[in-house]
């Protein structure tokens, strides 16, 4: 019997990773590594010819990461999304297919339109331990300013969801700092909300597997120092960030950190922040980073932006839209 679908979702470096990487160690659930490219062709592929939309889909480097299963036709995105999650999920044993891309959560009422079978599980942590994570992270942006846009932005799509008329069947909220100080208890809720029975730690720690993206020189490897949560590390961000780091990071998310529990340690309140030259620059240095890691990736979504924004820009429609 196939079970519900489900979405790890949140703010980059809120312990989206570390979520997928425990339920994709539950026997019954399945979920790759990350598919930002997914919400581009739900919005879009009304305006594509279909042969053009399959082409570019089973094209798809982060796509080809981790499926292998056949190419097909098919009618619509969403039906293209089930099929090979589902293909995969079947062959591992698994009756639960899932996805982990932290910003999906930005595209949750398209998702959950097309896919009504979602259920959300959406992660929001401390803004300075996100930023402090993003600035060690040589996959996400290397400014505070950058970094704390997202947390805010992110964040305020996670309170939308929790504010939706899906909120009271399909969405479960989790604070990363509890999960870390109360896993057992979390795991349990988690997998209840799920419908998939409980597993022992020692389940976990066994089945628990890093997340390559195969095909790039990119290694994120999620469970080098264990998989279990360390409390310990929770208040990393204190030796990590001077005091002016923090401060900034508090008054630039002052009122969203307040609405999650946050409390301001530094700042006396809100204040404008705007980005630095220099940081700019470090952001678009992240792009460079991709070129010569994982060079095929940028390039195909570029290809791909530029090919849907070509058949808008003519009023392209699918007759069978």
């Amino acid at each position: 019997m196939r079970g519900p679908i489900v979405f790890v979702a949140g703010c980059g470096r809120s312990g989206t990773s570390f979520l997928r990487t425990v339920l994709d160690a539950h026997p019954e659930i399945y979920i790759p590594s990350e598919s930002l490219f997914l919400s581009d062709y739900l919005r879009y592929e009304a305006s594509v010819p279909k042969r053009v939309l399959q082409f570019l889909f089973f094209r798809e480097p982060q796509l080809r990461c981790w499926y292998d299963g056949p190419r097909f036709q098919f009618n619509d995105a969403a039906e293209a999304i089930d099929r090979v999650h589902g293909h995969m999920a079947r062959r591992s044993g698994a009756r639960i297919w899932g996805e982990k891309t932290p910003r999906f959560i930005r595209d949750w009422q398209l998702f959950s339109r097309r896919l009504p079978d979602i259920k959300w599980v959406v992660v929001y942590r401390d803004p300075r331990a996100v930023v402090s994570s993003m600035l060690g992270s040589g996959q996400h942006t290397s400014s505070i300013w950058h970094a704390c846009e997202r947390w805010n932005r992110d964040n305020r799509a996670l309170v939308a969801l929790k504010e939706s008329d899906l909120a009271a069947t399909n969405v479960l909220i989790v604070c990363y700092e509890d999960l870390v100080r109360e896993f057992d208890a979390h795991m349990s809720r988690i997998f209840d909300f799920l419908g998939a029975r409980p597993i022992d730690r020692d389940v976990i720690e066994k089945n628990a597997k890093p997340v390559f993206f195969s095909r790039s020189r990119f290694r994120i490897n999620t469970v080098r120092d264990g998989i279990l949560p360390d409390e310990a590390k929770l208040a990393d961000w204190k030796e990590k960030l001077s005091d002016q780091q923090v401060r900034r990071i508090e008054e630039h998310c002052w009122d969203m950190m307040l609405k999650l529990g946050y409390v301001p340690e530094r700042a006396k309140g809100p204040a404008t922040s705007k980005p630095r030259p220099l940081e700019r620059l470090k952001d678009i240095g992240v792009i460079g980073r991709y070129m010569w890691y994982w060079p095929e990736y940028p390039i195909h979504h570029l290809l791909r932006r530029a090919v849907f924004q070509a058949f808008q820009s003519i009023g392209w429609r699918r007759r069978s839209a």
